[in-house]
């Protein structure tokens, strides 16, 4: 045990967040990669979302902020834009409080899914 981690599952969050880094800042999509292994490492799914909430945080952070560092955040459409996304992401999230916790195992798994579909719908 290092630092109280199993040493594999340790190598898999590392693994897991690095992948999540990365592809959040790629194509916002880290999220089907650190949830399923989340769950692979004996979190049920609503604590496995709710935990993942904080890496994304940082990862959605720190692209941001190199997007601007790299001038390519067009502020004025990016803020145009927030503004609507983030009332409707206020509504669902307020919406999945709703969802009994027993059901937020299929309602996450259904959404990495989907994620994974559409993250894949595009690739050249």
């Amino acid at each position: 045990m290092l630092l109280g981690y199993d040493p594999v599952d340790l190598v898999l969050a590392l693994g897991a967040g690095f992948a999540c880094g990365f592809l959040n800042t790629a194509a916002s999509s880290g999220s089907v990669v650190t949830l399923p292994i989340m769950i692979f490492l004996g979190l049920d799914a609503a604590t496995a979302n709710a935990t993942n909430r904080l890496p994304v945080l940082v990862g959605a952070l720190s692209g941001a902020w190199d997007f601007a560092r790299r001038k390519a955040l067009p502020w004025r459409l990016a803020f145009r834009v927030a503004l609507p996304t983030t009332i409707g992401s206020l509504i669902g999230a307020f919406i999945a409080e709703l969802v009994p916790r027993r059901d937020m195992g299929m309602v996450v798994t259904a959404a990495v899914l989907i994620a994974m579909l559409l993250l894949f719908k595009n690739i050249k």
